[in-house]
């Protein structure tokens, strides 16, 4: 900002402290001999030509939408408390008369676009219903023309009114407002009792004049203290939202001289969003009410526009200009007379006559400069802009490209079919683990690991000590065994722990008629089918789990294959949960078959089998012939635990552990491979043919093809969604094109 706004320098000679433009101040750049608006009117310079093209492109970019998706566009809003000159300002630097009422008349937004290039003066009204997107930011904007081509000032206000009852009651026809009378329209809040207080969807005005100035700003509603709390708050909010809205804007506060500058509320509500005051301009109203006697007064105010003022100085400084009063508005006294007299009024009013450099004194100096400001911001902004705009363009056409094409209902029937086949495809590469779909696969064989684990926390924890409570675990690791998953690890969590006294007791139970030195083989079966009874659970959740994620994904399929036609989806997808419901009911039925193998008979064929008895009697003699090795010491037992006695009966005992531990290993390894086998068996590859087979009956018949026109409806949000795209798309392609092709 500081490029368009430099320090002003001493102009002339000075004989008193009046007749002196402080340094601190900051004045309005200097005018060149060529911009100087006392020689070359301001709309005929090099520099008006060169705001002109800006103007020009900030006025394309806000028809296409750009402040709408560039919240951050820069822009002029003016703000002010009631009956601060607001109003007054606006119609002086506009040429326009707009509402007034006593009280609050201002109740939405107005935005008013100052444009010159025109031959002739007219006005156009556009309505923008900003709320019409708050829920979707990526909705184009609403912005509808209202009402004809003004050709005649008298009538603004009017109109604009019209606009504004329009945007206030937006539960109405917009064409009831057309031809209502300015009476009407004044009691309109008593009549329609749903009439909004406030509104932040804006009245655009857009003047075209020969005679103006390109400029664009923001009429907020004034800033109001006698009304309900909630009311107060919501203007409040309503201001603040534009303050706060990006560095580029540029606040415009109406401050009037009567008043002390610390008790206004938009003064105090604009230092706390910019306590520097590097984005804020006061412009001083009402000079004129000033009494001869108010002499504080007016040193105070000549120190702040002089800039001396430290408490209240801001870096674009103030401006005090003479507004139209209510008899010159009567007489119709006209724009370039009302300046006549202001600048008159500064001419030989003391204290303003005094200051040799007059450039903060007029609607003139004002609109001029903030005019070279808004487009010294634009200038500086158009790199960000341009940069944005790709930005966004190269994000909706990477989402456009990935939403279906709209269906051709006259080929409904085909469309489903390939639909169903492409589906159907998708699912038999889910289920092999192919290309893109490798997800299931992989979340399955997560699971199975994890039911592997589950069967090895049911592994017998035999102790070949007399009494396992005066030793440690013994930590036995199987060669077999060894690896990243450490299944000893799961092992040693299982609650299957027996010593030698619980498998002799084990054995003294089962013994029936066997001979002296025969160990029942019940003993045996059942420390076996103690740990296969425990493999159902796992078994089960296991299938639960499984089938889970494949209904989600499957689902997902659907949703990604059938999504874009909500009846077509909703109807795959009930004969979808069908079809897995019966493979469910089927699978589940061979499933408890396959647990059920592993109880009875207890049996194998495996030679390996008595190679792995073998090796766990070793271990488990080595280790019940050296009990001291893994005896515990506890400060509580003081004498050493009694050794385990090595005789026929414990060697027949450990013979048993043997058999049951090498048992375990072999069921085990078949066990976790036969349930993930059976459930990918009876579970998922049954489903295919099934599913193809059923959705192919279901959309045959002699109505196949009426059916298939109405199954074929696209999502409305989709279609809604492309549309959207398509539109934003050429919005952009538009701006892009118009700032590229700025220079």
């Amino acid at each position: 900002m500081s490029n368009f706004l430099r320090r002003a320098t001493r102009r002339g000679t000075t004989n008193g402290t009046s007749n002196y433009v402080s340094t601190s101040a900051s004045p309005p750049p200097e005018l060149g001999p060529e911009q100087d608006s006392t020689t070359v009117p301001i709309n005929q310079t090099d520099y008006a030509r060169r705001c002109r093209d800006v103007m020009e492109l900030y006025h394309a970019l806000q028809e296409l939408g750009a402040d709408r998706l560039f919240p951050t566009l820069p822009k002029i809003i003016v703000i002010g408390g009631q009956s601060t000159g607001k109003s007054s300002l606006v119609e002086a630097v506009s040429g326009i008369n707009v509402p007034r009422d006593s009280g609050t008349c201002t109740r939405c937004p107005m935005e008013c676009t100052m444009i010159s290039s025109a031959s002739t003066w007219s006005c156009t009204i556009y309505l923008n219903f900003k709320h019409e997107i708050s829920e979707n930011p990526h909705v184009s904007p609403n912005r509808v023309r209202f009402g004809p081509l003004i050709t005649n000032k008298d009538s603004v206000e009017l109109w604009i009114r019209r606009a504004q009852a329009a945007i206030l009651c937006p539960h109405r026809p917009r064409e009831d407002f057309i031809n209502m009378s300015m009476a009407s329209l004044r009691n309109l809040a008593t009549v329609d009792l749903e009439m909004l207080p406030f509104s932040n969807d804006i009245v655009q005005v857009e003047l075209r004049d020969p005679d103006l100035t390109d400029l664009s700003f923001v009429d907020l509603p004034g800033i109001i203290h006698n009304a309900e709390e909630e009311t107060i708050k919501l203007v409040q909010d309503l201001v603040v939202s534009y303050i706060e809205g990006s560095d580029n804007t540029i606040v415009l506060i109406t401050i009037p001289m009567t008043d002390d500058i610390e008790m206004q509320a938009a003064v105090k509500l604009a230092k706390e969003r910019d306590p520097g005051g590097d984005r804020t301009i006061g412009v001083l109203t009402k000079p004129d009410m000033l009494t001869e006697g108010a002499s504080g007064a007016r040193q105070k105010w000549t120190q702040i526009i002089l800039g001396q003022d430290q408490k209240h100085k801001l870096k674009h400084g103030y401006y005090c200009v003479l507004l139209p009063d209510d008899e010159q508005r009567r007489r119709k006294v006209s724009r370039d007379k009302s300046q006549a007299l202001a600048k008159q009024y500064f001419e030989r009013t003391t204290p303003w006559k005094e200051f040799s450099n007059r450039s903060r004194f007029g609607i003139t100096a004002l609109v001029h400069d903030i005019s070279r400001l808004l487009v010294g911001l634009i200038e500086n902004y158009i790199p960000t802009l341009r940069e944005g705009v790709d930005e966004l363009l190269t994000k909706d056409r990477a989402e456009y490209i990935t939403l279906p094409l709209p269906p051709l209902t006259d080929e409904a029937w085909s469309q489903i079919m390939m639909l169903i086949n492409n589906f159907c495809l998708d699912l038999k590469a889910t289920f092999e683990g192919q290309g893109e779909h490798k997800k299931l696969v992989q979340c399955n064989r997560s699971r199975y690991r994890q039911f592997k684990h589950d069967i090895l926390k049911t592994c017998p924890n035999f102790r070949p000590f007399e009494d396992k409570a005066y030793y440690r675990d013994l930590c036995i690791e199987d060669e077999e065994f060894q690896g990243k998953d450490k299944p000893y690890v799961y092992m040693a969590t299982s609650e299957y722990v027996m010593d030698i006294k619980d498998v002799r007791e084990e054995i003294v139970n089962c013994t029936a008629w066997e001979l002296p030195g025969e160990v029942p083989l019940e003993a045996t079966r059942v420390l076996i089918e103690r740990f296969t009874k425990e493999w159902s659970n796992p078994s089960m959740e296991c299938f639960d789990a499984v089938y889970d994620a494949s209904s989600t994904y499957i689902q997902g399929l659907v949703t990604q294959r059938f999504g874009q036609f909500k009846p077509l989806e909703k109807h795959v997808s009930a004969l979808v949960r069908g079809q897995m419901e019966i493979c469910k009911s089927e699978a589940l039925v061979i499933l408890g078959k396959a647990v059920k193998l592993e109880t009875s008979p207890v049996f194998t064929q495996v030679p390996q089998y008595l190679m792995e008895r073998s090796k766990w009697f070793r271990r488990f003699h080595r280790v019940y012939t050296s009990p001291s090795s893994y005896s515990l010491h506890y400060n509580l037992r003081p004498s050493p635990p009694p050794p385990a006695l090595e005789t026929t009966e414990d060697e027949e005992v450990l013979h048993v552990m043997a058999k049951v531990r090498a048992y375990f290993e072999l069921a085990y390894k078949r066990f976790i491979d036969n349930i993930p086998l059976t459930i990918e068996h009876e579970l998922h590859q049954p489903l295919l043919p099934r599913l193809s087979e059923s959705l192919i009956k279901d959309m045959g018949g002699p109505d196949a093809r009426e059916r298939a026109r109405e199954l074929l409806r696209e999502d409305p949000v989709i279609a809604m969604r492309r549309d959207v795209l398509k539109d934003r798309i050429e919005r952009l392609e538009e701006i892009r094109r118009k700032i590229y092709a700025f220079t």
